[in-house]
């Protein structure tokens, strides 16, 4: 499978797509079991995860949490079209 925007040269079938080689940026939302409910996770393709502090009952509580709490950043989503050079957390300061 070729992921779209990306040149075919060193993609493997049913791999995730390179983030940087293709300029495609990726969110991802997880929920993983902590004590008696699950974290809520947000990671972001350039490494970037952002846990939650309290654990939900439910998968599902978990991942729309980590959903709301990516609408709280949207300087993050912004970040991934600036140029490469100019996307650093200094460069972020108000």
């Amino acid at each position: 499978m070729l992921w779209a925007g990306c040149s075919p040269g060193g993609m493997i079938a049913g791999m995730n797509p390179p983030d940087k080689e293709c300029g495609m940026a990726s969110v991802t939302l997880s929920a993983t079991p902590k004590g008696n409910g699950y974290q809520a996770t947000v990671t972001y393709s350039d490494g970037v995860a952002i846990s939650s502090a309290e654990a939900f009952p439910t998968q599902a509580e978990a991942i729309s949490a980590a959903a709301l709490r990516l609408f709280d950043m949207p300087e993050r989503l912004e970040r991934f079209d600036d140029p490469e050079d100019a996307s650093t957390d200094a460069g972020m300061a108000s």
